[in-house]
């Protein structure tokens, strides 16, 4: 047995098997409920092994159990050998959904699920269909599969694909101009709305990088990008040695100026600059040491 499928048999001798079941199901209780109601948020690391059993005083068996019963329910996945708490658009979907006996083709019975997901908004229109990495690895099937699936989703028009952005939700001759975007600038321009709109609080921690890179499968460049975005904006501030917060509402920029500044491939310290966000600096692309806030010129400002 190995820990990513746990059973019965990974449970030690010396506890009763009603117990531990009972345990299990208690604990995989208390774990989902965190999930869904946002305690546990989407693209964050998950516990491990030994932090379930630390913090429920359960044995290595029964968390192993646990985390394979939440992986199950596709409340959590494995990114990099580490677990992540699914996405929205992940969470919810599980091998249990497929008929594997049936006639209907596995990559079909995927569009299907999905195509009633954007049909009931849980897929939003612009926002990025699970990947084929993801795909494959909740439903369980071969990485082929998922890109029939979501070929089959581009034919019957509920999708489109962009290089470097994955595929998106929507035809591409309705995507809007943000669809088109690089996905550092697309990622920046999304936490900002999340700082503006109160769903990150002032002073609250953003994503780390790991977050985003699971959240939009993207690379760490990609993310240190967009990060170094909202950090030259002054959307989020950093302290040393802690994660970055979201910037208080007198320290955000203007928001025309901020999406004229995103709006191209050009974007930048010095397309933030011209745009007069801030009075940075041409050149200054990191925060102020001394106040973990954007650096300004002399006289510079909102």
């Amino acid at each position: 047995m190995t820990s990513e499928h746990g059973s019965a048999e990974s449970v030690p001798q010396s506890v009763p098997e009603s117990i531990a079941a009972s345990r299990c199901r208690e604990v995989a209780g208390i774990l989902a409920a965190k999930i869904r109601g946002g305690e546990l948020a989407p693209g964050t690391r998950f516990p491990r092994l030994w932090e379930l059993m630390r913090t429920y005083g359960i044995s290595r068996g029964i968390a192993d159990i646990v985390q394979h019963e939440l992986k199950r329910q596709g409340l959590i996945r494995i990114v990099g050998g580490r677990p992540v708490v699914a996405e929205g658009r992940c969470a919810g979907l599980t091998p249990d959904a497929l008929d594997r006996t049936g006639p209907i083709p596995l990559y079909r019975q995927i569009a299907d699920i999905l195509s009633a997901m954007i049909k009931n908004e849980d897929l939003a229109p612009g926002e990025r269909i699970p990947s084929e990495d993801e795909l494959s690895g909740v439903f369980g099937v071969a990485r082929e599969t998922a890109r029939s699936a979501h070929r089959e989703l581009r034919e019957r028009g509920l999708a489109h694909t962009i290089g470097g952005a994955g595929t998106i939700v929507g035809l591409k001759s309705a995507a809007t101009g943000s669809d088109a975007l690089p996905m550092y600038l697309r990622i920046a321009r999304e936490i900002a709305d999340q700082i503006r709109d109160g769903r990150i609080a002032p002073d609250r921690p953003i994503p780390t990088r790991q977050a985003l890179m699971a959240r939009y499968g993207v690379s760490v460049e990609t993310a240190r990008r967009a990060v170094g975005m909202l950090c030259w904006a002054g959307w989020v501030y950093t302290v040393a040695g802690r994660p970055r917060f979201a910037a208080r509402p007198e320290r955000w920029p203007a928001l025309k100026a901020w999406e004229e500044a995103t709006a191209g491939r050009g974007a930048g310290p010095r397309a933030l600059t011209a745009a007069g966000l801030l009075g940075l600096r041409v050149g200054d692309g990191e925060p102020d040491p001394g106040t973990g806030a954007p650096m300004r010129s002399a006289g510079g400002g909102r």
